[in-house]
């Protein structure tokens, strides 16, 4: 098991693919930081499961004008074969050329694969919004 250092170096190395396949709209390279049966849960209640929709889902918001990502660890949770990351992105989207941010709570789950490597196995996320701060629904 890496140490809780070791593996915010990782969790690192992921936001800088996460960037980096952003820029490039690389659907291969994002689908591949997730395990095979991953799912992200979205703000809207939606559950897209599996790599092949997900990436289907990366298309879709790289060309609804994602463009940019940033990402903060806020802490982490450490089993042996689970880590649970509790953190804050930030996704730049451009439409007509106009620039906005959605910013994001998010937990991350990440399993240990068979052959030792870390992948996130469930991505879920809630928008931020202005009114946020409250506590309340």
């Amino acid at each position: 098991m890496p140490t809780h250092d070791e593996f915010v170096t990782y969790v690192h190395s992921v936001y800088a693919a996460i960037a980096r396949a952003v820029e490039e709209r690389d659907a291969d390279g994002f689908v591949e930081l997730y395990t095979p049966d991953a799912a992200l849960l979205t703000p809207d209640g939606s559950i897209i499961a599996g790599r092949e929709a997900i990436r289907d889902a990366f298309v879709r918001f790289t060309a609804a004008g994602w463009v940019k990502q940033e990402a903060e660890l806020i802490e982490l949770i450490m089993g042996e074969d689970v880590v649970v990351g509790q953190e804050r992105t930030r996704g730049t989207f451009v439409v007509d050329g106009e620039k906005t941010v959605a910013s994001n709570n998010c937990l991350i789950v990440y399993t240990r694969q068979a052959d030792g490597r870390w992948l996130m196995h469930r991505d879920i996320w809630n928008t931020i919004s202005d009114a946020a701060g409250s506590g309340s629904y």
